[in-house]
C-alpha cells in the first residue's frame, strides 16, 4: 500500500513506501490507495492516484516526494479546468523483466530435512490459512541421492500440495541433493521444477508483491561439519554461494530476502559463540566464510526484512549494517526453527512484512 497525500499544513503519516504531499491548496485531499500493478518492459506502475487542487501544482508552496527505494520514480501531470486542477501522480517502480508476481500471503517452511510427516502436515496447516504459495527455506532435503524412496517422498508431497492447489518453492540449503538437482532442467522461469509444482528456485531469483515490495531469494550455507560428511553423498559442494551467486542477487535494493542462512547479526552472534569449542577449526573456518557470503548479499540489496533458518533455533531480532558503500541500514532478521517445533512454519504477509506462527 502506498501513502498519497495532498494536505494544507504540514505532511501526514510516515510513507510505508511513497508519500507525496502539497501545501498551499485550500482543498486538500488525503487517502490510502491500493496500487494498480501492469508488469511489462523492466517498470511496474505500483500506484496511479488523481488528487485536485483548486490552484496549479506551481502555487503549492510545498510539494514533497519520499520513495523508500531509491530506484523509484514520480510521474506528475495537471490538468486545468475551470472547475479545478487535477493532478496524477503515477508512482513507479523499476523492476526486471518478467519478474514473478508474488501471493501476498505466502508459506514459509523451514529446516524439515525429508521428513514428510512435517512437510505434509505443514502444508495443510498453511492450507487452512488460504496460503496456496509455499516456500522452503532450505534442508528441504529431497531428493538426497537418488534412492529409489526419494520417488516416493516426492509424490507424497506433491499430492498434498495438489489437495490444495498449493506450490512449492524451495531456497536451496547446505543439506540438499545438489547432483540430483543439477539432473532437473531449468524452466524458462529460471526454476527447477522436479514436480509439476515442487521447484528449487535460482539463487538471486526475485518476485513483486500485490502492493509493490520485492522479494528476493539467496539459496546456501555451508555445513559446518563439512569435513565428517562424504562428497556427493552427504555433502555437495554447490552449498556454497559463490560471487556468481552475489552478481545474480544484484545491487538493487529489495524488501524482504529469504535465504537458508542468515546476515551476521548481534543476536545470532551471541549465541553461536559459546559453541564454537565443539567443532573443528578448519570446519569453522569454512562456516564463517559462507557466513560472509551471505552477509555480503544482504549488505548488496540491503532488504527490510531478511529470513532465513540454518541454526535450528528462533530468533527475531533488528539489526543494523552497513552496506557495501559503508552507508548504515536497518533490517528485521528472522531465524526460523527445524524439524516441527513451533516456529518451523510460518506465513509472511509480503505486503504489510508481518510474520505469524500458526499452531503446529
Amino acid at each position: 500500500m502506498l501513502d498519497i497525500h495532498a494536505i494544507d499544513g504540514e505532511p501526514g503519516t510516515q510513507p510505508v513506501d511513497l508519500h507525496v504531499s502539497g501545501q498551499g491548496s485550500k482543498r486538500s485531499d488525503s487517502r490510502r490507495v491500493k496500487p494498480h500493478m501492469s508488469k511489462g518492459a523492466g517498470a511496474v506502475v505500483v500506484a496511479v492516484h488523481e488528487l485536485h487542487f483548486d490552484r496549479p501544482l506551481e502555487t503549492l508552496q510545498h510539494l514533497q516526494v519520499v520513495s523508500f527505494h531509491e530506484d523509484d520514480v514520480i510521474d506528475v501531470e495537471q490538468d486545468d479546468s475551470p472547475g479545478g486542477h487535477a493532478v496524477t501522480m503515477r508512482g513507479i517502480r523499476r523492476i526486471s523483466p518478467g519478474m514473478d508476481i508474488i501471493d501476498k500471503r505466502i508459506g514459509l517452511i523451514s529446516d524439515v530435512h525429508a521428513t514428510v510427516p512435517i512437510i505434509t502436515r505443514a502444508i495443510r496447516q498453511l492450507a487452512a490459512r488460504g496460503v496456496k504459495q509455499m516456500h522452503s527455506l532450505g534442508d528441504f532435503a529431497i531428493p538426497w541421492n537418488g534412492h529409489p524412496e526419494e520417488e516416493l517422498q516426492l509424490k507424497a508431497v506433491r499430492l498434498e500440495l495438489e489437495k490444495h492447489d498449493a506450490t512449492l518453492l524451495i531456497t536451496g540449503g547446505n543439506h540438499e541433493g545438489y547432483d540430483e538437482w543439477e539432473k532437473v532442467p531449468v524452466s524458462e522461469d529460471g526454476i527447477r521444477w522436479i514436480r509439476h509444482n515442487i521447484g528449487l528456485l535460482p539463487r538471486g531469483w526475485r518476485a513483486l508483491s500485490p502492493a509493490g515490495n520485492i522479494i528476493a531469494s539467496l539459496g546456501g550455507a555451508n555445513s559446518i561439519d563439512r569435513y565428517s560428511r562424504r562428497p556427493h553423498r552427504a555433502w555437495w559442494p554447490q552449498e556454497s554461494i559463490t560471487p556468481a551467486d552475489l552478481a545474480a542477487l544484484g545491487h538493487e535494493r529489495v524488501d524482504i530476502l529469504l535465504g537458508h542462512d542468515v546476515p551476521q547479526s548481534t543476536a545470532l552472534l551471541n549465541f553461536l559463540k559459546p559453541n564454537e569449542r565443539l567443532w573443528s577449526a578448519a570446519g569453522l573456518a569454512y562456516a564463517h566464510e559462507g557466513h560472509a557470503m551471505f552477509h555480503r548479499g544482504v549488505q548488496q540489496v540491503t532488504p527490510r526484512m531478511t529470513i532465513g533458518g540454518h541454526y535450528h533455533l528462533h530468533l527475531d531480532s533488528t539489526e543494523r549494517f552497513t552496506d557495501v558503500e559503508g552507508r548504515t541500514f536497518e533490517t528485521r532478521v528472522i531465524v526460523m526453527d527445524a524439524d516441527g517445533r513451533h516456529t518451523t512454519v510460518a506465513v509472511l504477509d509480503t505486503d504489510a512484512l508481518d510474520i505469524i506462527y500458526p499452531e503446529f
